[in-house]
C-alpha cells in the first residue's frame, strides 16, 4: 500500500476483521499510539462493492482499498476503516474520505421512483464510469482520547460540500473552519428544500454524521435509531440526484450530474434560483435550485407507489409519523410548495439558502427525534 505515512491501517472488510501489516508504524515508538474508527455509509442509493480512500489535507493517502481483491463498501453501502498514529497531532488534521467506483463490481441500488437506467426501483444499478466518485471532508479525527470513532456517510451532498472546501482552499491548506462553513451552507440547502427552516430538527454543520437510509426497504434496512428522520430525509434528496439524469446535453449520466451540481454550488456557495439568469456561473450546467426541489418532491410523491403497505408505514415512521398521521403526505405538501415558490422567483439574486414562508405547507414532517448531532 503507497504513501502511508506513520500509520499503521486495521480495515474491516465487508463486516469482517483484518489485521494487514502496518506501513510506517512502529510499536518501539516512544509515543503513545492513538487510533480512530471511521465509518459509515456510501449512498446514492446504497452504494455496494466500492472502493474507499482516505487522505489527509497534506495529500498524503492513509487508506486505500484500490487495486486490493476485496472492495470497500458492503452489500448494504457500509464500510470501516481503523487507522492508528504512533503520534497523536497526526490525527487533528482535517481528511477526506472518497467512495469511488471500482472497475466492474460497483452498483448503486435504484432508489428513484420511476427507475433508473432501464433498471427497476429498488435494483442494483452497475456503475460502469470508473471516474465515478464521491467525497467527504472531516474536520479533525482526534476527539480529545485515545481511541475514537468517527462517523461519516458519503453522498452527493457531501461532494457538493468537499467540492466547495477545495474551491474555497485554491492551492492552500484545507482547514476544518471551512470545512464546517461548506456544510453549514449545503445544510442551509437542505433545511430549505425539505422544508425543515425554523424547526426543532434541521440539518447542521456535522450532517456527515448521519447515518442515512436505505428508503426502498425500511424494514430491512439498519439505520440507526437516533437517525432515522433526518438520514431518511438525506436520502429522498440524494435520490433525487439521478432524476437530473438526460435533462440536458449536460447531464448524461449521474456522474456528469454529481459533478455540474458541484460545480454550480463551489464558487459562490449558492444554487440560483432561475437557471436563465445572468449570474449562473455556467448556464451549461443546468442545475438550479428549482430543478433541484422539483426532483425531490417528485421522488417523495411517488415513492409509496413502489412499496408495500408494511413498508410504507414503516417509512412514515422513520419520519416521524405514523398509521394515522401520514408524513410523506405532509412532506410531499411542503416539497411541492416549495417548488411553486422557486418557479415563482424572478429575482436570482434571492439567497436560496435563506428561511422561507413555504405557503400553505399543511405541516412539516416533524415529531421525530433525528438529530444531525
Amino acid at each position: 500500500m503507497k504513501n502511508i505515512s506513520k500509520f499503521m491501517v486495521l480495515p474491516a472488510i465487508l463486516g469482517t476483521a483484518v489485521l494487514i501489516d502496518g506501513c510506517g508504524g512502529s510499536s518501539s515508538s516512544k509515543h503513545k499510539s492513538s487510533t480512530v474508527e471511521i465509518s459509515g455509509r456510501a449512498m446514492k442509493g446504497v452504494l455496494a462493492n466500492a472502493d474507499c480512500i482516505v487522505s489527509n489535507t497534506g495529500g498524503i493517502t492513509l487508506y486505500s482499498s484500490v487495486g486490493e481483491d476485496n472492495a470497500c463498501t458492503g452489500s448494504n453501502g457500509r464500510y470501516s476503516i481503523t487507522l492508528s498514529s504512533t503520534t497523536e497531532s497526526d490525527l487533528d488534521l482535517p481528511v477526506s474520505v472518497e467512495i469511488r467506483a471500482r472497475s466492474t463490481e460497483t452498483t448503486y441500488k435504484c432508489d428513484l421512483p420511476a427507475g433508473c437506467e432501464g433498471q427497476s426501483f429498488g435494483a442494483a444499478v452497475p456503475i460502469t464510469d470508473a471516474t465515478f466518485s464521491l467525497k467527504a471532508f472531516v474536520p479533525s479525527l482526534n476527539r480529545g482520547t485515545s481511541s475514537a470513532v468517527e462517523t461519516v456517510s458519503v453522498t452527493p451532498w457531501t461532494n457538493i460540500a468537499a467540492r466547495r472546501v477545495e474551491t474555497v482552499a485554491g492551492t492552500g491548506t484545507i482547514t476544518a473552519d471551512q470545512i464546517e462553513k461548506a456544510y453549514g451552507e449545503v445544510a442551509g440547502v437542505l433545511n430549505n428544500v425539505l422544508g425543515l427552516d425554523g424547526t426543532s430538527s434541521s440539518f447542521n454543520t456535522n450532517f456527515f454524521e448521519l447515518d442515512v437510509a436505505d428508503v426502498t426497504n425500511p424494514i430491512t434496512d439498519d439505520v440507526n435509531e437516533s437517525d432515522k428522520q433526518l438520514g431518511t430525509l438525506l436520502s429522498f434528496a440524494s435520490a433525487s440526484v439521478i432524476g437530473l439524469v438526460n435533462e440536458s446535453t449536460a447531464n448524461t449520466s449521474i456522474t456528469a450530474v454529481i459533478d455540474n451540481m458541484a460545480n454550480a454550488f463551489k464558487n459562490d456557495g449558492l444554487f440560483d434560483v432561475n437557471p436563465t439568469a445572468a449570474n449562473i456561473d455556467d448556464t451549461a450546467l443546468n442545475i438550479d435550485l428549482t430543478s433541484i426541489v422539483t426532483n425531490i418532491s417528485n421522488v417523495v410523491q411517488n415513492i409509496s407507489i413502489n412499496l408495500d403497505a408494511a413498508n410504507q408505514i414503516l417509512l412514515n415512521q422513520n419520519l416521524g409519523g405514523s398509521d394515522t398521521n401520514d408524513a410523506l403526505g405532509a412532506l410531499e405538501t411542503t416539497t411541492q410548495a416549495i417548488v411553486t415558490q422557486k418557479e415563482s422567483v424572478t429575482d436570482a439574486n434571492n439567497d436560496p439558502t435563506a428561511p422561507v414562508a413555504v405557503p400553505g405547507s399543511g405541516g412539516t414532517p416533524t415529531g421525530g427525534t433525528g438529530t444531525g448531532n
